[in-house]
């Protein structure tokens, strides 16, 4: 369906993150960025959080130095957070964000979501929306994060940088909510999801994210490390958000940023 774009408003996404409750979180809107990751991450943070959207993104980057493609006038943001924890901490955390994605895209009537570990959220096996986390050490028991999301609102990225398939909210809906909307309920959700996070850690979110597993069950193949592979049955998280894959050998576990996962072929 055609979708009318509002343009972001900075004023607007407050409004909305304070009636849900999100007052202490600070937005800024831009009309080009090259990352809004890298503006936060350049930015002093204090206690409070802070969240950076913009119409387009030139320079965005993915997981292992993939880049990330952001349609123009779609939904790219990203939420800054200080975690008063060890960076040991803080497994699971995408994991996390892709369960308050899920349950805001719920909201809006869809139901066909499902979650890729450990950073994609998918819409009928495509991929609607991508993860990515940066953290930066203040101290001991001090972790700064960037998290930055990426959602296909009207279009979807094409092309030969495309690895699988992809689609969009206009395809997936009868009614697309604002942008600017959009933008704070999944903010305000992602916030309350951290609140739960560093006070019980991913076990917070596990049982939602696994009745999600878009792969729970299915043979796939991991790739990790240097060329390295591993074939098996997708076995679920562990409770630190850990991926676990049944092999010939016994249960081998995976961790956030070592490896891609797909369906065997």
């Amino acid at each position: 369906m055609a979708v009318e774009l509002t343009a972001l408003d900075a004023t607007r996404i407050s409004t909305v993150l304070a009636d849900l409750g999100c007052v202490s979180c600070e937005a800024h809107v831009f009309e080009s960025l090259p990352s809004t990751n890298a503006w936060l991450l350049a930015q002093p943070l204090n206690s409070l959080p802070q969240l950076c959207a913009v119409e387009v993104q030139t320079q965005g980057r993915g997981r292992r130095d993939k880049t990330w493609l952001s349609p123009e006038r779609g939904v790219t943001f990203s939420i800054a957070r200080r975690f008063n924890t060890g960076a040991a901490q803080l497994g699971g955390l995408s994991l996390v964000v892709g369960c308050a994605i899920a349950d805001v895209l719920h909201e809006f009537g869809l139901r066909d979501v499902q979650l890729k570990w450990p950073n994609d959220v998918l819409i009928g096996g495509a991929k609607l929306c991508g993860i990515l986390i940066e953290s930066t050490t203040v101290g001991p028991d001090c972790i700064d994060t960037i998290t930055g999301i990426g959602i296909n609102y009207s279009s979807a990225p094409t092309g030969a940088d495309v690895d699988r398939p992809a689609t969009d909210l206009s395809r997936c809906l009868d009614h697309v909510p604002g942008r600017n909307e959009l933008i704070a309920r999944v903010a305000a959700g992602v916030l309350r999801y951290f609140a739960d996070f560093e006070a019980s850690g991913f076990v917070c979110a596990r049982s939602n994210w696994e009745s999600l597993d878009a792969f729970r069950g299915q043979e796939v193949s991991v790739h990790y490390g240097k060329n390295q592979t591993a074939q098996g049955i997708a076995h679920g998280v562990d409770d630190s958000g850990a991926l676990q894959i049944l092999t010939r050998d016994g249960v081998q576990v995976f961790h956030s940023g070592d490896v891609s996962l797909r369906p065997r072929t």
